[in-house]
């Protein structure tokens, strides 16, 4: 109170009470000055002489702008302490600006900053006008006469979320009724937080329920009595009509023009209206489980049972007994879903008539049947059944057993699931057509809870069905369109147009797909169809039955497309010479697959050969060294390779030092391979020749041919192995001869030297002194392997000649 902020003592507890105490004889001024150097918001205790003091205001603004606040009203457009207090609350001023000019800067920033200042610029149309725009809340601190313009009431409604706005809003916007009047006309919401007073204008509610016409529960409770008020709303929403008084509820018309609206309104209604035959006719016409709010006298009127139960057939049991027993009212429902017999009266459950006629419309009215009905409804009852069954197992297991021996109701129950025909009577377990009909659903139907591959699958599903299934053609081409179809393959593409049957079918996707083969069970001993499949694909032979293998004219289909086939053929047409020399011509690599004895033949060995040298490993061993057919293998290489791509080597021979010559058997080695049609065609440079002049400078484990090692480089062997071997790099490989004691220290070095350079090495070690045609060849095999693409530098490899 002014009288208490007046009284020293009372000001100087208060500042105790903020830790700020009085030195010595400080007088009230000097504490608080002091004490606002730390929080200018102390002015707001400060006696309304010391708020009207320049000195203590400049103080307490400095600290903190917002206290301007407390200042006294002329102060509060003096620019100096104006200037201050924006400064402090971070506005950006200039020191020749007016201080209207600074104001109006600071509400364009934050209009809130309006509770400020003095009463003239909350007066000032420009100014307030502004802050409003800044902020819809400033609105509170203008001018009342401004508060009411038009121009800042639809400033502050223009609020991105208005609702919010007003529900935050002080009491003073709250019951503004020219801006909630603006504020209504955007978003009938606002209704919800307006002043109490407001609630109850007319004008007011009437914007607001035109925009949603629920929002008639926040209206008076005068207003809710209001017929005209309450009609407004249904316009805009039905519903609105539970919010109305109860008198409203009860009125017949409002009722009317509600349930008109939304039938389900009759649930809100008076109870007087459920007896009225007009409302509700109007209800269940809409809704026929509305029926169930009828009143007792209602449900044995006929025109409203009617109208109810065309609308919803269920509505029948809201009815009077007398009207369940009328069949022209049961006929109605059960017309609209045969279930309804259900709510019918004993009597007519028992109607042959009725009971048929819901039959025919739902075959599960028959569990409501009542009497001896004839087995044919029954049926039509269980067939529905199965028809919507999600697990048909179930729903057999369960049927009566004189449905499981209807030949009709199981056949349809296998075609859903094939695992069901456990469940039927014997005799049906062994008819054909039923059987068949169990074993394509099986195979048709979901593999569940296995991991094994669909084609893997598929032949353990059809080794498990009896003999007269397997062979049934049928059977097999619709077992294997299902695996056609779990392997994502379209029918059309192999130009199936869905009216084949069986072998013309089957003939049909061989014809595209012959690995097909594999799945289409006992086609595979149909010579038409193996035949098609081969030409399709060769490797289809490995599919056909036993018998088909080892006859020759499906061989010869088969190897006429490769000869590879061979290995798919029976034993006796492996030695068949004729179709056997067919698949070697096409591929040399089918001499494997050949028999023994004609491996030996020299005639088909050596047709192999001319189409493939690498087919000579598969020959007979007394063919491998044969002179005609060696010679014919060096004749075929030479003309299938371009040998001037083929490595040139670098030849290390054993040296013996006694009489300055190489070992017999390295001069046997050197002249076998000069001998060799492969290695007569190659460059070789033997290491040894030219080295006569040269010697090791320094032991072997310390020389190793490089300038850093070497005390007489020009001189030294093995810096002139090194410039050899480098010069030959681009040529390949070193071919390296071993005797019976081992490598020289030289070729220990030179392969050292082969390490460091990178340089691939084959090591031949001869147990015997023997070069023969067979290990040459063997030789010529690995240098040929190594250059075809897939060189390796620095592997060293060895070759044991015998």
């Amino acid at each position: 109170h002014e009288s208490l902020r007046s009284t020293e003592d009372f000001i100087l507890k208060a500042l105790q009470r903020r830790g700020f105490h009085a030195v010595g004889a400080e007088s009230v001024k000097d504490v608080l000055l002091h004490a606002m150097h730390d929080d200018g918001m102390l002015l707001e205790l400060a006696p309304c002489a010391l708020r009207d003091d320049p000195e203590v205001v400049l103080t307490a603004v400095k600290s903190n702008g917002a206290a301007l606040e407390f200042a006294c009203n002329h102060l509060k457009s003096h620019n100096g302490i104006v200037s201050a207090a924006l400064r402090n609350l971070g506005v950006k001023v200039e020191d020749e600006q007016t201080t209207r000019d600074m104001v109006r800067m600071a509400l364009w920033q934050d209009g809130m900053l309006l509770r400020l200042f003095d009463d003239g610029f909350r007066r000032d149309r420009e100014i307030a006008l502004g802050a409003v725009r800044s902020n819809g809340y400033a609105l509170q601190f203008v001018d009342d006469d401004l508060a009411q313009d038009l121009e800042f009431i639809h400033a502050a409604a223009e609020q991105e979320d208005l609702v919010t706005f007003v529900r935050k809003a002080p009491d003073c916007i709250r019951c503004n009724r020219s801006f909630i009047l603006a504020a209504v006309d955007r978003n009938g919401d606002v209704l919800k937080y307006v002043s109490e007073s407001l609630r109850d204008d007319r004008k007011v509610v009437s914007e607001a329920i035109k925009k949603r016409g629920r929002l008639l529960q926040y209206a008076s409770e005068r207003l809710k009595a209001d017929n005209s008020i309450v009609a407004e709303a249904i316009v805009q929403d039905p519903g609105a009509f539970k919010y109305a008084d109860a008198q409203v509820r009860a009125d017949r018309e409002v009722v009317l023009f509600a349930v008109a609206g939304s039938a389900s309104m009759i649930r809100f209604a008076d109870p007087s209206c459920w007896a009225d035959q007009e409302i509700m006719c109007s209800a269940v016409k809409q809704d026929g489980l509305l029926f169930k709010f009828a009143h007792p006298n209602l449900r044995a009127d006929r025109k409203v049972v009617l109208e109810a139960v065309k609308n919803n057939p269920a509505a029948l049991k809201y009815a009077h007994n007398s009207m369940r027993a009328d069949q022209g009212v049961v006929l109605e429902a059960i017309e609209q879903n045969g279930l309804a017999l259900k709510y019918a009266s004993e009597e007519l459950q028992a109607d042959k008539s009725v009971v048929s006629r819901a039959c025919a419309v739902s075959g599960h009215a028959f569990m409501y049947a009542k009497g001896n009905i004839d087995s044919g409804a029954e049926r039509c009852y269980w067939m529905d059944k199965l028809c919507h069954a999600s697990d048909v197992d179930d729903l057999v297991k369960n049927a009566p057993t004189r449905l499981k021996s209807d030949r009709t109701f199981m056949m349809a129950a296998v075609k859903r699931d094939g695992e069901v025909i456990r469940h039927a009577h014997d005799r049906l377990k062994t008819d054909r057509d039923v059987e068949t009909r169990a074993w394509m659903s099986k195979v048709e139907g979901p593999w569940e809870g296995s991991s094994l591959h669909v084609k893997d699958k598929h032949k353990l599903l059809l080794a498990s069905a009896p003999a007269h299934i397997q062979t049934d053609p049928e059977f097999t081409y619709v077992a294997m369109l299902g695996v056609m179809k779990r392997l994502n393959m379209k029918p059309t593409s192999f130009g199936l147009t869905g009216n084949e049957r069986g072998k013309e079918g089957m003939l049909k996707v061989m014809g595209k797909a012959g690995l097909l083969l594999e799945i289409a069970g006992s086609y595979n001993r149909d010579v038409d169809v193996v035949c098609v499949a081969v030409r399709s694909d060769w490797r289809a032979l490995q599919f056909a039955s036993t018998e088909l293998r080892s006859r020759p004219e499906v061989v010869l289909e088969a190897v006429k497309r490769n000869g590879l086939a061979l290995q798919f053929a029976g034993r006796a047409v492996a030695s068949d010479g004729d179709i056997v020399h067919r698949a070697v011509s096409h591929k040399g690599e089918a001499l494997e697959f050949a028999s023994e004895e004609l491996k030996k033949h020299k005639e088909i060995v050596m047709a192999a050969i001319c189409q493939s040298p690498a087919a000579l490993q598969h020959a007979d061993a007394e063919m491998q060294v044969d002179c005609d057919v060696q010679e014919l293998l060096g004749t075929n290489i030479a003309k299938s390779v371009d040998l001037d791509d083929y490595p040139a080597l670098l030849l290390s021979l054993r040296w013996r030092f006694r009489a300055g010559a190489v070992s017999p058997l390295a001069g046997d080695f050197e002249q076998a391979l000069e001998q060799h049609w492969y290695f007569r065609k190659l460059d070789v440079f033997n290491l040894n020749h030219g080295r006569e002049d040269h010697s090791i400078c320094k032991p072997p484990a310390e020389c190793r041919g490089t300038g850093h090692t070497c005390q007489n480089i020009k001189h030294c062997r093995l810096s002139f192995a090194r410039k050899k071997m480098q010069e030959q790099l681009k040529f390949g490989a070193l071919l390296m001869l071993e005797e019976s004691d081992g490598l020289s220290p030289e070729q220990h070095l030179q392969l050292m030297i082969a390490h460091d350079l990178k340089v691939k090495v084959f090591k031949v070690c001869a147990v015997t002194e023997v070069f023969e045609a067979h290990n040459l060849w063997r030789l010529s095999c690995l240098l040929r392997e190594w250059d075809d693409g897939k060189r390796e530098d620095g592997c060293l490899e060895t070759l044991i000649l015998t």
